[in-house]
């Protein structure tokens, strides 16, 4: 090893400070030191003989400052990541659609409808190709739902099968105008433009029941046992959407439930003033509920009158279907008997009209009703009409049954024509037909439908009639109605 060499008298040594260790200083001292600039300064000289190159106290101010500027720098540090946390925040906010729906599989997207002046297009689903398999309970997104439209949302339920069903198609083109906002809820994701006031919330089968469980714990309901029961059991639980869907129905004063098998005509403008002064409308004079078509006030006492059936957890638990929704529930164990009780509650001063305008496909003494669909063209749009027509028999018969109102003309123009009965022959027909004259059939503004022939155009002289009549023509009425091929 190599020995320093001693330096010599002309040298300017380096002078190493001392090993020995300082004078001892109290606390008492130090803090005097860094508290009294003066004392600083006169400590350096009686430590320089201990600590020949520098003071010590320097050496602990140099620490500080460097302490300093790493605290500082870490409060930079600090504040840039708290300002990049608040832009992402804020941007997460904003785009808050595009980041749900990347949340959730292609196939829930395609149903999710934004806001726009027209019809939304929905991403066409390839037939036959597996779909990702979507979340059993619905995603709630970053912000609240959209705002209401209009005062009045209509529920319906799509699951399974009935999803791909031809007459849907024309209850969405009946929908598109009527005057309230509609609420599809079901799955898989529908293959269908819809309207700017229809709204779709993907759920499945399952996920329909979790919400049950999760909104009445008390009933113990076993949701996988629900997966493989006839889906006609949603006839039990439509009276309790005001509880089931109360964030997707926040901000409507009303809400109602409505079977898709079905015309809808003009709707918000056949519910008037002293309708709407009560807490439930019904479909049927005769019934305080009817399936096709209720709607409730959306208010506490009303949504959850559903409560006071006496045996509510025994019927959704039950696998079959007990009719709740109407009059058929045993034992008390249906809303029409229900509602009926708690109208003569006084507490509740609950109140309800009974009866609009609505026809169905069902037959009578007059034979087969007829439902007339003129929708405006898509230049001029607005709600379609819909007129109730029956055959004239034979005997010269010219009146026909209309739910809710008895006897009236033989043209009438109505809320809805619910072909109940003949959907099963409706959608045969519909089936059948290539794809070009289903096309030509959708968009079509006037269109005849009843359980016989199912839906068709008139021919020319029938439209071109009603175009300039404005009246009844009973003889107009004409077995040579062309249907499409």
């Amino acid at each position: 090893m190599h020995s320093r060499k001693p330096s010599t008298a002309g040298d300017n040594p380096v002078r190493l400070p001392s090993r020995e260790p300082a004078s001892p200083m109290s606390k008492e001292t130090l803090r005097g030191h860094f508290l009294d600039d003066g004392a600083f300064r006169d400590s350096q000289a009686a430590f320089r003989t201990s600590f020949s190159w520098k003071s010590p106290f320097q050496w602990l101010s140099a620490r500080l400052v460097c302490l300093r500027s790493i605290q500082a720098l870490r409060l930079i540090i600090a504040i840039s990541a708290a300002t990049i946390l608040l832009q992402t925040v804020l941007y997460s906010v904003d785009h808050s659609d595009m980041l749900f729906q990347s949340s959730i599989p292609a196939s829930a997207n395609e149903s999710i409808v934004a806001d726009d002046s027209s019809l939304v297009g929905v991403i066409p689903v390839e037939p036959n190709k597996a779909q990702p398999t979507a979340p059993s309970l619905f995603v709630p997104s970053f912000e609240s739902p959209p705002a209401p439209k209009s005062d009045i949302v209509l529920i319906s339920t799509l699951f399974g099968e009935s999803v791909t069903k031809p007459h849907l198609r024309f209850f969405l083109k009946s929908v598109e105008d009527c005057g309230v906002d509609v609420l599809l809820i079901g799955s898989p994701a529908l293959n269908l433009p819809l309207p700017r006031n229809v709204r779709h919330v993907y759920l499945s089968w399952e996920g329909l029941w979790e919400r049950v469980k999760q909104r009445l714990p008390e009933c113990s309901l076993d949701v996988k046992e629900r997966a493989g029961i006839r889906q006609y059991k949603v006839i039990d639980i439509k009276p309790l959407y005001g509880l089931l869907f109360a964030d997707e129905i926040a901000g409507y004063e009303r809400w109602g439930h409505i079977d898709n098998d079905l015309l809808i005509g003009d709707t918000r403008n056949f519910l008037t003033p002293q309708m709407m002064s009560k807490d439930i409308i019904s479909g049927l004079y005769h019934k305080n509920t009817w399936g096709p078509f209720t709607i409730f006030r959306n208010i506490p006492k009303v949504n959850l009158l559903f409560r006071r059936a006496p045996q509510l957890c025994e019927m959704l638990r039950d696998t079959e279907p007990w009719g709740f929704d109407e009059k058929f529930g045993k034992d008390g164990n249906n809303m029409h008997e229900i509602i009926g009780k708690a109208l003569q509650d006084p507490s509740l001063g609950l109140t309800i009209h009974r009866g609009v305008p609505v026809g169905w496909d069902g037959k009578d003494y007059n034979g087969y009703k007829t439902c007339e669909m003129k929708c405006p063209p898509q230049s001029n749009p607005g709600p379609c009409k819909l007129i109730r027509r029956c055959r004239q028999q034979k005997s010269g018969a010219k009146k026909c049954w209309v739910l809710g109102y008895g006897n009236i003309g033989p043209e009438m123009e109505v809320i809805l024509c619910h072909f109940q009965y003949g959907k099963g022959s409706v959608n045969e027909r519909l089936a059948a037909m290539s794809t070009t004259e289903l096309e030509a059939l959708y968009k079509h503004d006037f269109l005849l439908q009843d359980r016989e022939k199912g839906f068709r155009v008139p021919d020319p002289k029938y439209i071109q009639e009603r175009k300039e009549e404005q009246r009844q023509h009973d003889e107009l009425w004409d077995d040579s109605d062309s249907e499409v091929k």
